[in-house]
C-alpha cells in the first residue's frame, strides 16, 4: 500500500466544488455500531482498529490533507477493514480520496501505477477526459445526490460511477475503465440557518445525471457552497473493456441505417475485446448476384482485400475461390501456426499469401442466421500466441451480433439491387420515362463522337410539390411494448420448463438458471431498454439454447417438454403473440393505405400525368410533382394543381376513416396521423444518378426538403403537444396566403360532412434552421357514409 497525495484534476472547477473536510469520524462511528453485532476474532479486530484511531483523536476531527500521509499505520487498518486481507494490491485498483474530490491520498500500488508514470507524473485522469461543462455537471450531480440522501432521506437513481477510455500502450487500442465511488463514510452538513424545503417532483435524473433543470432548482434552493462534506471516499477502478466493446458493437448494429457500413467500427471494437491491435479483422457477408458470390466494398474491406491480393501476387479469384469452397463446406478453422508447407493443397495459394503478409495465426468462423450461412468472421494474427482456443470464449458474445449485422447487410444489398433494377430499368414511371429515353438517345449520339461523353442531366423546372405523410402513432413504443410482453412470457415459460425438467433429471445449474430468469423478469419491472433486451436475448439464445440442446440429447423424457417450450416461444407461439399481432396489424394497415394510394394514383394520372412516389416505413409518405416540364406534350393549367390539392385533402380524410375502420380487425390497436406540407411556390428537381432518385435542386428548393424531414414530430408552440393527432389532418404552411386555397377546400369538405367544424389555427415550435411555421388542424368526420374517392 502507498500513502501519497495525487491531484487528479487541476481544480479549474472550484466554483462547482463544495467544502470538503477529511475525517475518520463517520468511519469510527460505523465501527462502533458494528461492535454490538460482532464477536470472536472479528470483534477483537474492530476493537483494535478503534484503539489505533483513538490514539489519534484528531483523526475524528478535521485532518489537514497534507498531514494524512503521517498516519499510514492507521490507514493500513482502514484498508484491512474495507478490503479482504488476501487481496493482491498489485492487481486491485483501490484508493481513499477526499470526499467527492479528485484527490487520492492512500491506495494500492496498482492504482498508483495505473495513474502515474515512472517519474511519478500523472498519466491521465477521469476528470480530464470531460469538458468543463461536463465536469461541473458531474460534480454537482454527485454532490446533490449525496446531500439529498443524507439531509432529506431522498434517494436519487444516480450511480456514483463514470467511464474513462485510455490508450493502452503504444498501439492506440482503447481500454475502458469503470470508476466507482463509495460514499458510506461521508457526512453532509448544511451550513445555513435552516434546511430549505425542496420540491422533489421537479428533480429528474437522465443518463445518470440530474437534469439541468433539476440542478438549477437545487442551486437556487440549496446553494452548493453551503454544503460541507466530511469524511472520505473509497475509489475502485475496474477494467470493463470487454463489456464496452460488446456494447459498442451492439450500438453500431442497433443504430444501423440502410446503406451505412459499420464494419470498421465493429472491427476496432473486436480488437479491443481481443486486447491486441496486431490482428486483421475481416467481416465478409455472403452477398450473391445470380447465385454467384461477390465481394462488396463493405467498410472498405473490399478495397483492402484487393490491395492485399495485388501486393502478394495473388489474384482476387484465389481468395474468392477459397471463400466459395468455404461456403459449400463451412467449418471453423483455428490455426495457431500458419504454414504454407502444412496447408491443404487447395489452400496453399491462400496460405502463401498469409505468410507473405506476416500472419502467424488464423481463425475463420462461419456465422449463421436462421440456420443459413450469412457471413465469415476472420481474424489474422500478426503475432504468435493470439489465436488460441481460449479466444473462442472471448468472442462468444460477438457472434450473435455479427449474425444480425451480416443479415442486415445482405437484406440491404438485395434491396438495393432490386431497387436499381426496378427503378433504373423496369419501373420508370410513365410520366417521366420520356425524359430518360431522350437522355439515353442524346448519350448514344454523343458517344459516337466523344468516347468520354457523359449522360445528360434529367431535370424538371418549375414544378409544384405536394407532400403527405400517414404515420402510425407510437409504433416504436408499440414494438418495444410487444417485445417486452413476449419476453416476459418466454422467461415465465422457461421457469416452468426448468421446474418440470428438474423432475426428469436434476442438475444444480437449473436452479441458477431459474434464479437468473426470475431476476431478469424483476429487472423488466424496473426498466426495459436496449441493455435489458440484449441481456435477455443473450441469456435465451446463447446460454439456454446450448443447455436445452445438450439436455435434450442426454436425458430421455425431456424432448416433449423442450419441444413444447420452443413451439410456444417461437413465431406463432404463445410467447410470440404480441409481436405477431403487432406485425399483422401493421401489415394490414400499410397494405390498405398503400392499395388506396395506388388506386387513387391511377385515377389522378388519367386526369393529368404527374410524378408520384411513395415511401414505406411503419407508415407511408409520398411526394408528388406536377407541372408543364413533366408533361410537355400537354398544356398545363393551374386547374390541375387545384384538382390535385383537393384530391390530397380528400384522400387524407379517406385514409383517416379507413384506418379507423380497420381497428376492430387489428389484433393490436393502431392509429394513424395525417400530415400535409403546403408549399405554394414551384421548385426544380433533378434526377440523381448516384442515388437513383429525384431530388430538389438549388439552395431555396433544398429548404423545402429540409422542412419535410423535420415536421413529422413538430410540436405546437409553447406546449408539449404534437401537431399530428389521430382522426385529424394537419396542414403545415408558412404564409397565410399559401393556405387560402386549402381553406376553400376545407369549407367544401365540411359542407359535404367529410370534415368536422373544429378547424384550429396553430403556431408551431421553432425547428433547427426553420422558424415561423404555422399549421391548420381539422378533425375528420367518422360518421359519414363512404366518400367518393
Amino acid at each position: 500500500m502507498k500513502a501519497e497525495i495525487i491531484y487528479l484534476s487541476d481544480q479549474r472547477s472550484a466554483a462547482a466544488t463544495p467544502q470538503v473536510v477529511l475525517s475518520l469520524h463517520r468511519f469510527a462511528q460505523f465501527l462502533r455500531s458494528r461492535l454490538e453485532k460482532e464477536k470472536g476474532v472479528k470483534l477483537r479486530f474492530l476493537e483494535h482498529i478503534l484503539e489505533q484511531i483513538g490514539q489519534h483523536p484528531e483523526l475524528e476531527g478535521t485532518v489537514p490533507l497534507e498531514d494524512i500521509v503521517n498516519y499510514k499505520d492507521v490507514l493500513e487498518y482502514v484498508h484491512l477493514a474495507l478490503l479482504p486481507p488476501v487481496t493482491d494490491e498489485k492487481e486491485k485498483f483501490w484508493a481513499l480520496s477526499l470526499p467527492l474530490s479528485p484527490v487520492i491520498f492512500y491506495g494500492t500500488r496498482a492504482i498508483y501505477h495505473f495513474l502515474t508514470d515512472k517519474q511519478g507524473f500523472l498519466k491521465g485522469s477521469i476528470i480530464h477526459s470531460m469538458s468543463e461543462e461536463e465536469k461541473v455537471r458531474h460534480i454537482q450531480s454527485i454532490c446533490y445526490t449525496m446531500a439529498l440522501d443524507r439531509l432529506y432521506g431522498k434517494a436519487l437513481p444516480v450511480k456514483l460511477e463514470i467511464f474513462q477510455y485510455l490508450s493502452a500502450g503504444g498501439d492506440n487500442l482503447q481500454s475502458a475503465y469503470k470508476v466507482q465511488f463509495d460514499s458510506r463514510f461521508i457526512d453532509v452538513r448544511y451550513l445555513g440557518e435552516r434546511l430549505p424545503e425542496i420540491d422533489f417532483s421537479a428533480i429528474e435524473v437522465h443518463d445518470n445525471h440530474i437534469t439541468q433543470e433539476g440542478l438549477a432548482i437545487l442551486q437556487e434552493n440549496l446553494p452548493i457552497d453551503l454544503l460541507c462534506f466530511q469524511g472520505f471516499s473509497i475509489v475502485q477502478v475496474s477494467d470493463v473493456t470487454a463489456r464496452k466493446a460488446i456494447e459498442n458493437i451492439k450500438n453500431s448494429i442497433v443504430n444501423l441505417k440502410p446503406g451505412v457500413m459499420v464494419y470498421d467500427e465493429v472491427s476496432d471494437s473486436i480488437k479491443s475485446l481481443i486486447g491486441s491491435s496486431q490482428v486483421i479483422i475481416r467481416l465478409l457477408p455472403m452477398l450473391r448476384v445470380n447465385n454467384r458470390l461477390v465481394l462488396d466494398d463493405c467498410g472498405d474491406m473490399g478495397r483492402k482485400l484487393r490491395d492485399i491480393c495485388t501486393k502478394n501476387n495473388v489474384g482476387e479469384k484465389v481468395y474468392m475461390d477459397a471463400v466459395e469452397r468455404f461456403y459449400k463446406h463451412p467449418e471453423m478453422i483455428l490455426d495457431q501456426e500458419v504454414s504454407y508447407e502444412s496447408a491443404p493443397d487447395a489452400s496453399k495459394e491462400m496460405y502463401r499469401m498469409l505468410e507473405n503478409m506476416g500472419v502467424k495465426g488464423l481463425l475463420v468462423q462461419p456465422v449463421y442466421f436462421n440456420k443459413q450461412l450469412v457471413g465469415i468472421f476472420e481474424i489474422f494474427a500478426k503475432e504468435p500466441g493470439i489465436i488460441v482456443p481460449d479466444l473462442l470464449s472471448t468472442l462468444d458474445p460477438v457472434i450473435p451480433l455479427l449474425e444480425q449485422l451480416f443479415q442486415a447487410n445482405i437484406d440491404d444489398f438485395d434491396a438495393s439491387l432490386d431497387r436499381i433494377v426496378k427503378e433504373r430499368f423496369t419501373s420508370l414511371q410513365p410520366s417521366v420515362q420520356w425524359a430518360f429515353t431522350e437522355a439515353a438517345w442524346q448519350y448514344m449520339q454523343q458517344k459516337r463522337l466523344d468516347k468520354k461523353a457523359q449522360i445528360g442531366r434529367i431535370r424538371f423546372e418549375d414544378v409544384y410539390p405536394l407532400y403527405g405523410a400517414i404515420d402510425v402513432r407510437n409504433s416504436t413504443l408499440q414494438r418495444n411494448l410487444a417485445l417486452e410482453q413476449d419476453l416476459r412470457k418466454q422467461l415465465s415459460l422457461l421457469v416452468e420448463l426448468l421446474q418440470a425438467l428438474k423432475k426428469v433429471h436434476f442438475l444444480t445449474i437449473m436452479d441458477e438458471m431459474i434464479f437468473k430468469a426470475k431476476t431478469l423478469i424483476k429487472k423488466m419491472d424496473v426498466q426495459f431498454g436496449t441493455d435489458e433486451q440484449y441481456e435477455i436475448t443473450q441469456f435465451l439464445e446463447s446460454e439456454i439454447v446450448a443447455f436445452l440442446l445438450h439436455y435434450h440429447e442426454s436425458y430421455k423424457g425431456a424432448g416433449e417438454l423442450i419441444n413444447k417450450y420452443y413451439l410456444d416461444a417461437g413465431p406463432g407461439g404463445f410467447a410470440y403473440k404480441n409481436r405477431d399481432d403487432l406485425e399483422q396489424s401493421l401489415r394490414l394497415l400499410n397494405a390498405t393505405i398503400g392499395s388506396l394510394l395506388d388506386r387513387m394514383n391511377e385515377e389522378i394520372q388519367m386526369e393529368y400525368p404527374c410524378f408520384f412516389e411513395k415511401f414505406r416505413s411503419d407508415g407511408i409518405e409520398y411526394d408528388i410533382y406536377i407541372g408543364q416540364s413533366i408533361t410537355p406534350e400537354r398544356s398545363f393549367d393551374l386547374m390541375y394543381l387545384r384538382n390535385l390539392r383537393l384530391w390530397q385533402l380528400t384522400s387524407m380524410a379517406l385514409v383517416a376513416r379507413l384506418t379507423r375502420a380497420l381497428i376492430p380487425q387489428m389484433k393490436k390497436r393502431l392509429e394513424t396521423t395525417q400530415l400535409i406540407f403546403i408549399h405554394a411556390a414551384t421548385i426544380d428537381i433533378e434526377f440523381r444518378s448516384d442515388e437513383h432518385r429525384f431530388d430538389v435542386e438549388g439552395a431555396y428548393n433544398i429548404r423545402y426538403e429540409v422542412i419535410k424531414k423535420r415536421i413529422d414530430k413538430v410540436r405546437i408552440k409553447d406546449s408539449e403537444e404534437r401537431l399530428t393527432q389521430p382522426d385529424k389532418i394537419a396542414l403545415v404552411y408558412f404564409q397565410p396566403r399559401d393556405v387560402e386555397e386549402y381553406l376553400g377546400y376545407i369549407r367544401y369538405l365540411q359542407q359535404q360532412n367529410v370534415l368536422n367544424d373544429d378547424l384550429e389555427y396553430l403556431e408551431l415550435e421553432e425547428l433547427q434552421g426553420v422558424a415561423g411555421l404555422k399549421a391548420l388542424r381539422i378533425g375528420v368526420n367518422m360518421e359519414t357514409a363512404d366518400m367518393d374517392a
